[in-house]
């Protein structure tokens, strides 16, 4: 467990995001309140670490190690959540990105980011797999299906994850370390792939989320900016979650 403090000046020195904006929750007796709506699914906060858990002790099995980067090509699901939550807690760059982008494009990411995995939801892959010989660092494609079976050179998102221990120590990450990237828009030329640092989520929730919004635990937010922008990253998640409130 690593204690952190409520506001950016308290940070501990040890420090990670998921461990503030997920297991913080539970430990605050929040286990059994709703954190995501989704469809009709409704996860509670003991759900969302167990699937955190259980994720990051996948990508461990499968060799990421902290630091490396993890494409996300991800509808606005529970899975989005879990999949960018557990990267951070084993010290794994998830890397959010629009999901309207063309095949070129996701090349692009892919390369220049260096992502030793994807996840990806099964209609979004659909128009991008056939390019996967040239995505050059790519060793991992975990897909997000529902009833269809994935390919011999895939994984599925929810038979990686099933029976994994719900049990994980949070990476010993610094506040000042890398939690996650995402990447511009690319307006100016080819798209640029920004840092953020595990404080970052904690300094925009307190600084926007808390004392301008005003989010508590008795709040439900609906974000019509997607996750993967950082408006929606925002308002879609660590702002409700840092609140202890639902998304």
């Amino acid at each position: 467990m690593i204690k952190v403090a409520s506001d950016l000046k308290g940070i501990a020195t040890k420090y990670n995001a998921a461990d503030r904006f997920i297991e913080e929750n539970v430990r605050n007796g929040r286990g059994e309140k709703v954190a995501i709506l989704s469809g009709d699914e409704q996860v509670t906060y003991q759900e969302l670490l167990n699937r955190v858990n259980q994720f990051g002790n996948a990508l461990k099995e499968l060799g990421v190690q902290n630091e490396n980067r993890m494409l996300m090509v991800m509808h606005d699901t529970a899975e989005n959540i879990v999949s960018f939550f557990g990267a951070v807690k084993i010290g794994a760059l998830p890397i959010p990105t629009n999901t309207m982008l063309q095949p070129q494009d996701y090349e692009y990411l892919l390369n220049h980011s260096r992502s030793k995995v994807l996840v990806v939801h099964e209609d979004l892959w659909s128009k991008i797999k056939a390019n996967r010989d040239r995505f050059v660092f790519l060793q991992h494609v975990i897909v997000v299906t529902e009833n269809t079976s994935v390919d011999a050179n895939e994984i599925d998102f929810h038979e990686l994850i099933h029976n994994k221990s719900t049990q994980l120590e949070s990476f010993m990450s610094v506040k000042d370390d890398p939690a996650f990237w995402l990447y511009s828009s690319g307006s100016t030329g080819n798209p640029k792939g920004v840092i953020h640092h595990q404080r970052s989520m904690e300094a925009a929730y307190n600084t926007y989320g808390k004392k301008v919004l005003g989010i508590n635990e008795n709040d439900i937010t609906f974000s019509a900016s997607k996750l993967f922008f950082a408006y929606g990253l925002g308002n879609g998640m660590y702002f409700p979650l840092g609140a202890g409130g639902t998304t």
